[in-house]
């Protein structure tokens, strides 16, 4: 159930979300970097880091994509059913 809205206090219902996200991608960006370069050479240590930099921030980019299709979509079907709600009474 989402209880937040205009009023709702920043730090103990909106601090920790984002808390938990940027320490679980601190703990997973280093050994998932680690694995992607563990078998190049040491002549290809700079392309390999690119590709997964890029790897990285293209799978950041379409899950941004993905997320805001699916609220916008929740939104579009919240605000048709408040529309609907008005028109009946």
């Amino acid at each position: 159930m989402d209880d937040r809205d205009p009023a709702t206090a920043y730090f103990p219902q909106l601090f920790f979300a984002p808390v938990l996200v940027g320490s679980g991608a601190a703990t997973a960006i280093p050994p998932l970097l680690t694995i992607g370069l563990a078998d190049l050479p040491c002549r290809d240590a700079g392309l390999g880091s690119g590709v997964v930099n890029v790897s990285q921030q293209m799978s950041a980019a379409i899950s941004v994509a993905v997320l805001g299709v699916a609220s916008s979509g929740r939104q579009a079907a919240t605000d048709s059913s408040a529309r609907s709600e008005m028109t009946v009474e």
